[in-house]
């Protein structure tokens, strides 16, 4: 029989919890509030800083949970451990002050390696020392199965709460407004999860005989879910290796997110099997253990060569300098196990812990190595005023300004650009200024300073719209005119038989009248003659262009918007209304046909000679 809890029992493990946990209790409150303040509140002062500190209460919440969950296992007395947690959340108050997420993606990056910090952190924190290693795996056992059933229960929690909402107002006609159902996933995501989790963490000192048995599921989930999609994975890759091997061709970058995929997958498989491995009936395990690692050689080699193709081309960013420094690690970490004898899984939390920290500031982090190699890079291209170096110097400017902020170019004005930053930045109307327009304002300052035209070769690289100059178009000596929608094959009856129209593989658009009669379209011809003469027209600016309308589409003369074609009983014409196409001249791009709307106008040539 099914003991169902008292109110007494939960009222003693919630209250446990909160005893035990004071300080993180109060973090998912202030989170909470803070969320919903700002979700009732949009459009208010101060919002990008408020919405700062829910992230940082996250950071808090795991810093100072890695802290109390130490002092516990160490039996310090309550104001030590209160101290060490007060030191996480002074740490959380400088890193307030410090990060502009909302302006800087450098500062989001670093916000995102502190929250990843702070989750390892907690898996390491009671069992750092590797004499302790199936502790270690047991205690981590337990807050992975508590955190996915914490998710669990609070999705089920929502999705039926929200049903119940919902059924009010359908029985009792009583509106309730939508920020009701997102108030109530932020106190379920907020306080509920959270606490729910905190009251399932071991305190790390006594684990019972159930707390350190293996529990079968996991068994299940690694052998029929995650070691089939490593062995796809490894399909997969194995193929492709071999593809470039017999083409001799260089990888594709995409590559790389399939083997830190391989990784991933193998790397969690490994740790799941891990007590259970070294057991007689489970031989394939410990054969699996060891032959993972091997495997991941060849592909780390593949890694490495399609991440420096991409480097060596378009030179160092945050995203790439990530991928490197995780295959160093995975590198580092292959060989440690395939190598040392008595390999401790704890070195995969921590040494990933270190790099992370490493990572957030200092010279060696990706954000400074990034910044300087995009400057190399740029002043490589300032003085160049050809297609190319136009297009570098203006994705590089952007990329700058929008991690680093207008500093980051001080080295190519004498301006003071930390000045001019803060001026833009903490201006009088600053409180009412989105964080948008403020970016924005700190990327046109950049191109002003720099005497950049940022829309230099803008144009070549965006979709334009072509539109007739005519919106009234004469029928004249037509009998049929039918609107015609570009890229779509279709099939129809009319008074002159069946009418077919076809989108051929070369791009020309074929009309089919009847059984005996059809005609040929070349509208990929047509708009690339548009295209040229656009360009032709901006390139010798002598020349009067076409104009453009509010929207920024380009009038073109009805004449050149029109192909006419005859068959044997018919006269057919097209008349273009709307024509789109991108306008970049970079060879290695697909060439896709443009979109385009028209009208068809069919005459019937019998008919037309009686009159």
């Amino acid at each position: 029989m099914i003991k169902i809890p008292s109110l007494s029992s939960l009222w003693q493990k919630s209250r446990k919890t909160l005893l035990r946990f004071p300080l993180q209790t109060l973090i998912c409150l202030l989170a909470m509030s803070v969320w919903i303040w700002l979700n009732n509140n949009s459009g208010s002062e101060n919002e990008s800083q408020l919405y700062k500190l829910i992230p940082l209460c996250n950071i808090a919440f795991t810093l100072s949970l890695s802290a109390n969950l130490y002092a516990e296992k160490q039996r310090w007395i309550q104001p030590k451990s209160i101290g060490l947690q007060l030191l996480a959340i002074a740490l959380c108050v400088a890193l307030f002050v410090l990060l502009s997420p909302q302006l800087f993606e450098a500062d989001l990056f670093r916000l995102l390696l502190f929250i990843l910090a702070g989750h390892l952190l907690v898996s390491f924190s009671v069992y750092p020392n590797p004499s302790n290693i199936y502790d270690f795996w047991h205690f981590n056992k337990t807050l992975f199965l508590r955190f996915i059933t914490a998710f669990l229960f609070s999705a089920v929690l929502f999705a039926g709460l929200s049903i119940a909402l919902l059924t009010i107002e359908t029985l009792f006609s009583y509106t309730i407004k939508g920020d009701i159902y997102f108030n109530l996933f932020i106190i379920l995501a907020t306080v509920f999860n959270s606490l729910f989790f905190l009251a399932g963490v071991p305190d790390g000192s006594v684990y019972t005989t159930e707390e350190k048995s293996y529990p079968k599921v996991l068994k299940i989930f690694t052998q029929y879910v995650l070691i089939p999609l490593l062995t796809i994975y490894f399909g997969i890759l194995v193929v492709y290796e071999l593809k470039i091997v017999i083409n001799a061709e260089l990888p594709n970058g995409m590559v790389s997110i399939l083997i830190l995929g391989y990784a991933v997958f193998g790397i969690l498989s490994y740790l799941l099997i891990y007590p259970i491995s070294k057991e007689p009936e489970n031989k394939w395990m410990s054969q699996f253990s060891k032959l993972f690692f091997w495997l991941m050689l060849p592909f780390l080699a593949l890694l490495f060569v399609a991440i420096w193709v991409r480097t060596d081309n378009y030179g160092l960013t945050e995203m790439r300098y990530f991928i490197i420094l995780l295959a160093i690690w995975l590198l580092c970490l292959c060989l440690y196990f395939i190598f040392y004898k008595s390999p401790s899984i704890q070195l995969i939390p921590i040494s990933l812990f270190i790099l992370t920290i490493l990572s957030t500031y200092g010279p060696q982090s990706p954000f400074n190595l990034s910044k300087k190699s995009q400057q190399a890079r740029l002043q490589t291209y300032i003085h160049q005023h050809d297609e190319k170096a136009n297009h570098e110097k203006i994705s590089i400017v952007n990329y700058l300004v929008k991690f680093h902020g207008l500093s980051s170019l001080q080295e190519f004005s004498s301006s003071n650009l930390s000045e001019i930053q803060k001026q833009i930045v903490f201006n009088s109307d600053s409180l009412k200024t989105t964080s948008y327009e403020i970016k924005s304002e700190l990327r046109d300052t950049a191109f002003a300073i720099l005497s950049i035209d940022p829309n230099a070769v803008l144009l070549y690289n965006q979709y334009v719209n072509f539109n007739n100059a005519d919106k009234i178009i004469p029928i004249d000596n037509f009998n049929y005119i039918y609107w015609l929608q570009g890229g779509l094959d279709e099939e129809f009856n009319s008074p002159l038989g069946e009418i077919r129209i076809e989108n051929k593989k070369d791009q020309s658009l074929l009309v089919v009248i009847g059984k005996q009669d059809s005609v040929n379209f070349n509208i990929n011809q047509l708009g690339k003659d548009i295209i040229a003469n656009y360009k032709n027209q901006i390139a010798k600016t002598t020349e009067s262009a076409w104009n453009t309308d509010k929207n920024n589409n380009v009038i073109v003369p009805a004449e050149r918007m029109k192909l006419s074609a005859s068959s044997s009983n018919y006269n057919v014409e097209i008349i273009i209304q709307n024509l789109s196409s991108n306008l970049s001249s970079d060879s290695t791009m697909q060439d896709y046909p443009p979109s385009f709307s028209a009208y068809l106008l069919i005459s019937n040539k019998q008919v037309a000679e009686i009159y």
